[in-house]
């Protein structure tokens, strides 16, 4: 009971890593991670944090960003939590099961179209003010700088840094960079390359 538990938990938080490229997570950098140890029943549960670049933000080359077959991302073949748990025919089988649920029931782009618009009347248009826990600008620098990546990337990842990206366009549109995909654009994409290795 105890060990499905971590499992199941450890499952959801990989699996929510891997859809939505957490580039910055476990999965791919290495990084922004817990562990956390139940003081009652005694198991462990994995969950992810830090998660600013997501959803299509990230030093990515887009294949690697939109990657559909889990079993194609570095981090399930030389991170220690989903090598050990995806070589036991049982986790494996409820790992591929659960991503296959999450990636129909819930990650489906046409899911949310029912729901009501709560912010239908606002305007997005303009960006947010910026703010330091956002990537504020200082002294010229971004306060947030990249880890090591491809240097084609870095240097459009730095010029996306001084770009005005139109707030309601990144949700609607893609942007026409190789590393930052319109948020609607990534959902799609990312879902149906899923789907297609489910």
């Amino acid at each position: 009971m105890n060990l499905f538990c971590f499992e199941e938990c450890s499952f959801l938080s990989i699996i929510f890593d891997f859809l939505t490229t957490g580039w910055d997570n476990y999965l791919f950098w290495g990084d922004n991670c817990y562990l956390y140890k139940c003081p009652i029943l005694h198991y462990l549960v994995y969950f992810g944090s830090d998660l600013e670049l997501t959803f299509g933000n990230s030093p990515l080359p887009r294949t690697v960003q939109l990657e559909g077959d889990y079993r194609h991302v570095e981090g399930f073949q030389n991170r220690s939590l989903p090598k050990a748990l995806l070589r036991v025919p049982f986790f494996r089988n409820y790992f591929e099961n659960a991503l296959k649920n999450i990636t129909t029931y819930i990650f489906d782009p046409r899911w949310d179209q029912g729901l009501p618009r709560i912010n239908a009347d606002k305007d997005f248009s303009s960006p947010p003010e910026r703010d330091l826990a956002g990537g504020k600008l200082v002294g010229g620098s971004p306060v947030n700088k990249l880890k090591d990546t491809d240097p084609v990337l870095s240097k459009e990842r730095s010029k996306i840094s001084y770009a005005t990206i139109d707030f309601q366009s990144s949700f609607d549109i893609p942007t026409g960079y190789e590393s930052l995909l319109g948020l609607k654009e990534f959902i799609q994409k990312k879902f149906d390359n899923v789907k297609a290795h489910t």
